[in-house]
């Protein structure tokens, strides 16, 4: 993850699950560079009193090229003004990959990936251990748009657009992607009465959710409190919140224009001939969800553990 905002509200909802064993977090350059998201996520750990939790630094860069960073939006530590325990430096952390293979390399059941960011690092597991993907059981990817346009250019969602190249080797990898994108990631919004039950509970992890969501809500007026890459860690825990559609992906390389843009055929019929899209690898897109449903999940369980 490129840990900001909505990806701390990731983590304090991951950990909040005790039936979710969360093996590892790895850093990616993103929101901001990747110093400053290992930073923030050792910083909301220690906050939780999560040190268990493995964490690896990630990749600085894309693939090839990508998009500019997110300090715009929320700031040069990416949290706007929350500030959080100091934690290991970044020099400190083991690299990702090694997290992510070490991880993956365990007995037991498979893993599944919840990528809040770019997708490089799962790409660079892809590339150098492919064996890896044997163990992984899904990948839930907050990126992309198949009906929603773009956000940091007209055609490309953001962390999509920070390494394209990256997302298209997950894409065409084989294994099961689970796509949460524009379409859904800002209807999913706490109100005033969550913001105030979860600073009311006496739960560290709440007093942080209610702490960051306010800043959103500050920062984003006509959205509001929402919860972002939240959302797609609650629909990887209560996936009959969404309502998936498994529809052929591509993931725009070169256009001058549209660098970044997933392509998503939603056509119901198709000419007999066969196009280009005849070898598109499939994902389940993310096409409707309960929205009220995955906020009342999301503040039940950061308060109650359940």
């Amino acid at each position: 993850m490129d840990t900001g905002m909505d990806d701390a509200l990731a983590l304090i909802y991951l950990t909040s699950r005790p039936e979710v064993e969360l093996l590892a977090v790895t850093c990616v350059n993103g929101c901001v560079d990747v110093d400053a998201v290992a930073r923030n996520t050792t910083g909301v750990l220690a906050a939780l009193g999560r040190h268990d939790v493995a964490v690896g630094k990630g990749s600085e860069r894309p693939l090839a090229s990508g998009g500019p960073g997110a300090q715009w939006v929320f700031g040069p530590t990416g949290l706007g003004d929350v500030t959080l325990p100091e934690a290991a430096a970044p020099r400190d952390l083991p690299a990702a990959l090694d997290v992510m293979r070490g991880v993956l390399a365990r007995p037991g059941p498979r893993t599944t990936l919840v990528c809040t960011g770019p997708l490089t690092n799962v790409a660079l597991l892809l590339r150098a251990h492919p064996e890896a993907a044997r163990q992984v059981e899904a990948v839930y990817v907050m990126g992309g748009s198949a009906a929603a346009g773009g956000n940091e250019t007209p055609a490309a969602e953001f962390n999509i657009l920070q390494d394209p190249e990256a997302a298209d080797i997950v894409l065409r990898s084989g294994l099961p992607v689970v796509m949460y994108g524009l379409d859904v990631f800002a209807r999913v919004s706490a109100t005033d009465a969550d913001i105030a039950t979860l600073d009311g509970s006496g739960r560290p992890g709440a007093a942080l959710a209610g702490r960051i969501l306010r800043e959103l809500a500050a920062r984003f007026a006509t959205r509001g409190a929402f919860l972002g890459d939240a959302g797609v860690a609650v629909v990887a825990t209560e996936p009959h919140l969404a309502e998936l559609r498994r529809l052929k992906v591509a993931v725009e390389l070169r256009g001058g224009y549209t660098r970044g843009a997933t392509v998503v055929d939603r056509r119901t019929t198709k000419p007999p001939h066969g196009d280009h899209a005849d070898d598109w690898p499939y994902a389940e897109i993310v096409w409707d969800l309960d929205a009220p449903g995955v906020a009342a999940q999301f503040v039940r369980s950061v308060i109650t553990g359940r």
